[in-house]
């Protein structure tokens, strides 16, 4: 899935449930920067038709060392031989409200990045990721509301905070989101500027800049249209600390501009 919700292709048969798949070009230069942990076990978890994980396989990723999974599910044949899917590969990440998965799976000792171009926008509940109230309020904060072709309200809540905290559910070291709007990030102080400071208290945060808009490709992994908005694409590297920060004070994200 991805965290666009842009672009002139958006019919529902090119990107039912909201899938602009990662191209290749987009991804190359994150992986070339080195920032990127690929050592440990890599965790894709809107792996949608699997366009990131075949480019980190091209790579030279380890296929052995990659789960994949999908709220809509995921199909062995769209990915390399040696994948494994995270229960059975359709997985709601709202419900991950313990780390536990993967100890379970792979012992007490491990080192899991997560990389993923995550939902925009996921639908809105009383708990997720094991958080209600007001936790939930300010670290999954809500989206704006749609209408149903037959007119009825439908609740959002955002998608790439969702993600975010699932992954630090998960116990990741690293956390890798994107290419998302990069506003995400800078903007929005009001809603979510409570979780920018959550997020800097526990996490390294460095923006990997595109100096480009990428082709999103659709579910016939063909370039969707190549979209009208101007913002600043890129990718959230958060690295977890050992130790919680005290102070915010003069704390913020580093900014690299990658080439193409």
């Amino acid at each position: 899935m991805s965290s666009t919700n842009r672009g002139s292709d958006r019919g529902a048969a090119a990107h039912p449930n909201d899938l602009f798949q990662t191209p290749p070009e987009a991804l190359i230069p994150l992986l070339n920067s080195g920032v990127v942990k690929l050592d440990g076990i890599i965790w894709e978890c809107s792996a949608g038709r699997g366009a990131m994980v075949r480019t980190l396989v091209d790579h030279g990723v380890n296929p052995g060392r990659i789960c994949v999974s999908d709220l809509a599910g995921v199909s062995p044949a769209d990915f390399p031989d040696g994948i494994a899917s995270v229960n059975g590969g359709r997985h709601d990440l709202a419900s991950l409200g313990e780390e536990r998965m993967f100890r379970d799976w792979y012992g007490e000792i491990f080192d899991l990045t997560v990389i993923t171009n995550p939902a925009y926008r996921v639908p809105d509940a009383s708990q997720m990721c094991g958080l209600e109230g007001d936790e939930l309020a300010w670290k999954i904060p809500k989206a704006r509301n749609t209408k149903d072709a037959d007119g009825s309200i439908l609740r959002w809540r955002d998608g790439v905070a969702m993600t975010f905290i699932a992954a630090h559910n998960a116990s990741a070291r690293q956390i890798v989101l994107g290419p998302i709007r990069l506003p995400w990030w800078h903007g929005a102080r009001k809603t979510r500027g409570q979780l920018r400071r959550w997020i800097l208290k526990h996490y390294d945060v460095t923006l990997m800049t595109l100096g480009w808009r990428p082709r999103f490709l659709n579910v016939n992994g063909e370039p969707a249209g190549s979209g009208s908005d101007s913002c600043e694409y890129g990718y959230l590297v958060a690295d977890r600390r050992a130790r919680p920060r005290n102070c915010l004070a003069g704390v913020g994200a580093l900014s690299i501009e990658m080439e193409a």
